[in-house]
């Protein structure tokens, strides 16, 4: 594939209208994206042609409640890698709320919310 190296691009990805983060140029990276299963955008790296997963959702920054579905998916026993991955965060910003330093009282509030659904 030819494909000039520029900066990341966005697209928006119109079954959703969220965005996604792509490197690549503009008018060949639409070809890049594909389908597979319901709903399920992936992408092709450009220069490797490996599957990757786009970035639909990127924050710095919990709110509390992230933080909430955070510890709600933890005691689900969700990875710890796969719930930043889908929060669109990183594993410090999970840590700084896992160990309490971050959004006192989530915990409880996770706990609580599980405890009025089952």
């Amino acid at each position: 594939m030819d494909l000039e190296w520029k900066q990341p691009v966005r697209l928006r990805c119109d079954h959703h209208g969220t965005m996604i983060h792509v490197v690549g140029d503009v008018k060949t990276v639409p070809a890049l994206l594909t389908m597979e299963g319901p709903d399920m955008a992936t992408l092709m790296h450009p220069v490797t042609g490996v599957k990757i997963n786009p970035v639909i959702i990127e924050r710095k920054s919990l709110t509390f409640d992230e933080a909430v579905t955070a510890h709600i998916m933890r005691m689900q026993g969700v990875k710890y890698n796969i719930i930043a991955q889908q929060l669109g965060t990183n594993t410090h910003r999970l840590g700084e709320v896992f160990r309490g330093e971050k959004h006192s009282g989530s915990k409880e509030a996770a706990i609580a919310l599980l405890r009025k659904i089952s």
